[in-house]
């Protein structure tokens, strides 16, 4: 990401102390006079006399003595300038040069760089030099970039701490998109408070466009971020746009489409979603998972919720769970749960998944029609929720998806769950994760209402691996009405995570 003179910011801001048992920041040197070199400078005798490491390192590099490396920079919108180095300092310094400088092509005597401005370099040799670093906000994250490239991870760090002072209603979607980049906790989390309280000013910025996919599915799906729908639709329309415009393809509704990829964005409506459906889709009966004994999940899971049945054999239900079965007109039952909830959408970056579907061709009415598929997997995992094909219109959609999820024809999940979302591939979360153990058959059944048309899956695997954990795939053969089996139709995808 390159920097640009954002509105706002300072020209500085001095780098804080990092804790005791971290390494100290890098000093950056004021005293002129032990660090000053002559006007005239000598390139001969000894004009190292009197002169420390660091400021024999500072006269070599502004006086461009002996250099045996050269970078050509700039030159893509402005001049180009020849800066000269040195081949040691470069290896000492830095792990990627030393690799480049000392494998093939070693007798290179010239780096180019067009896209790097000239006083960026300059910043970062004085840095390796020297250990003189003041980043500012013209230079700031094209520098951040170049210490990256060059792992001079030092160098790097004081460009991230710089951003903590930098949050401006312009600034916040590029530097949440540098704390995701660099694993930057606590910058990530100082942006997800200040876009949260600065609303749709920073979600109509042109940062947006910017943000990658899982950033903007964040953003668009944070916990208490009122968006307009208009504003919501102007913002995936503008990203989609620019996603077309980096594959040089024309912003057709389809190509749009296509750049939107899987997800961009799914919100639960809290007023529909985690409950249990009341006997409009089966007249089955929840009951308990079999009694093989498994570890029980880490917070913050919740482990399996269980009701026995009557014959006894269920397990415990979890202290923060309150449960009340009641019977009815043909002694069908329904379940109601209360307890502390996880935020679902929070997870979703987080989940392992398997997408069983290569190809999508044709459409698929979302009618209440059955959709099943039956899976054994080879591990124990927690089984976080599933994916739906949405609509083929571009934009927001609502749907509600009657899920049933089995295990020897005892119903482990009936929920109902509300969700509008944009993209070609939706995830619908469980109210929380359910134990699916090894070897043992699985069936997911589920009974999609909203837009008429959306995608259908093709091309089916019926093995599916995400590199460590393998699923296997089957038509369920009990289930009525059923229009997806392993090679073609619905539930195109899987969320989860080993345990």
């Amino acid at each position: 990401m390159t920097g640009g003179v954002y509105p706002g910011l300072g020209e500085t801001s001095p780098v804080e102390e990092e804790e005791k048992e971290k390494p100290p920041p890098p000093p950056t040197y004021a005293d002129a006079s032990s660090m000053s070199v002559d006007s005239d400078p000598p390139t001969t005798g000894n004009w190292q006399r009197g002169k420390g490491v660091l400021a024999c390192n500072r006269h070599m590099l502004e006086y461009q003595l002996a250099c045996d490396i050269w970078f050509r920079v700039g030159g893509s919108g402005g001049g180009e300038e020849r800066v000269g180095a040195h081949r040691y300092v470069l290896q000492s310094r830095s792990g990627a040069f030393f690799a480049m400088l000392d494998g093939p092509g070693a007798e290179r005597s010239e780096i180019s760089l067009p896209d790097v401005q000239p006083k960026v370099l300059w910043q970062l040799l004085r840095y390796m030099y020297y250990e003189e670093l003041d980043p500012n906000s013209d230079t700031v994250f094209e520098l951040l970039a170049l210490a990256d490239k060059y792992d001079v991870a030092r160098a790097r760090d004081v460009c991230l701490s710089f951003l903590h002072g930098c949050l401006t209603e312009q600034t916040a979607c590029d530097i949440l998109e540098t704390a995701h980049r660099h694993d930057d906790e606590d910058l990530d989390k100082e942006c997800m408070v200040f876009i949260r309280k600065h609303g749709e000013n920073v979600i109509q910025t042109e940062g947006m466009d910017r943000l990658c996919r899982e950033c903007l599915n964040r953003v668009l799906t944070m916990e208490g971020l009122e968006i307009s729908p208009v504003v919501r639709q102007e913002v995936t329309d503008r990203w989609a746009r620019r996603q077309c415009e980096d594959r040089n393809c024309e912003p057709t509704e389809d190509n749009k489409l296509e750049s939107l990829g899987d997800v961009i964005y799914v919100k639960r409506d809290e007023r529909q979603s985690h409950r249990f459906i009341l006997d409009s889709v089966t007249d089955r009966q929840l009951s308990g998972e079999d009694k093989d004994t498994a570890p029980s999940p880490p917070p913050p899971l919740y482990s399996e919720l269980s009701v026995d049945s009557g014959g006894g054999g269920g397990e415990d239900v979890p202290d923060n769970v309150s449960v009340s079965s009641m019977s009815s007109t043909g002694s069908k039952r329904s379940l109601q749960s209360q307890y502390s909830r996880q935020h679902s959408t929070a997870t979703w970056p987080d989940l392992n998944q398997v997408t069983r579907f290569k190809e999508m061709y044709g459409t698929a009415d979302n009618d209440g029609t059955a959709d099943a598929i039956t899976f054994t997997v080879d591990s124990n995992i927690y089984l976080y929720g599933f994916g739906i094909y949405g609509s083929k219109k571009q934009g927001e959609a609502a749907f509600k998806v009657d899920t049933i999820l089995t295990r020897k024809k005892r119903d482990l999940i009936m929920e109902s769950i509300a969700i509008k979302g944009a993209g070609v591939i939706l995830p619908v979360m469980f109210e929380r994760p359910v134990k699916v153990q090894k070897g043992k058959p699985y069936t997911l059944e589920i009974y999609v209402q909203g837009p008429t048309a959306s995608h259908r899956g093709t091309e089916g695997l019926s093995t599916v691996t995400d590199g460590r954990t393998t699923f296997k795939f089957s038509k369920p053969v009990a289930v009525k009405g059923n229009r997806t089996t392993e090679l073609a139709g619905q539930i195109p995808r899987l969320y989860f995570m080993p345990y």
